[in-house]
């Protein structure tokens, strides 16, 4: 068993329950979360046929410890791209952007 699918699953997990906070990078499409001994990047590159995905494990020395992209994660590829979309809801705050236009739009009709 490969060790990429549990590390998205469980950051999927975490992140769909708010107990991974993710924030914007540098880079507009670019989505970090860090701890004190690891920091997780994601990263969306656009490409001729469609977006690439791709997870990056950095140490607390700066050094890559692990990437990888959505292809070699041949079990679920789309887990990484929705990994990314509720990453870069936490980091955007789209829920709570979106719930403050939904109260707006209550208010009106």
């Amino acid at each position: 068993m490969t060790t990429e699918l549990p590390l998205i699953e469980k950051l999927s997990k975490l992140t769909k329950a708010g107990k991974v906070k993710w924030e914007r990078g540098i880079q507009a499409s670019r989505l970090e979360y860090t701890l004190p001994e690891f920091s997780v990047v994601l990263d969306r590159k656009l490409r001729v046929g469609g977006p690439e995905y791709s997870l990056t494990i950095i140490g607390n020395r700066g050094e890559i410890v692990d990437r990888f992209s959505a292809d070699p994660v041949p079990e679920d590829p789309s887990q990484l791209e929705e990994l990314y979309e509720m990453a870069r809801h936490s980091a955007t705050g789209t829920r709570e952007e979106v719930s403050k236009l939904l109260a707006v739009l209550d208010k009106i009709a």
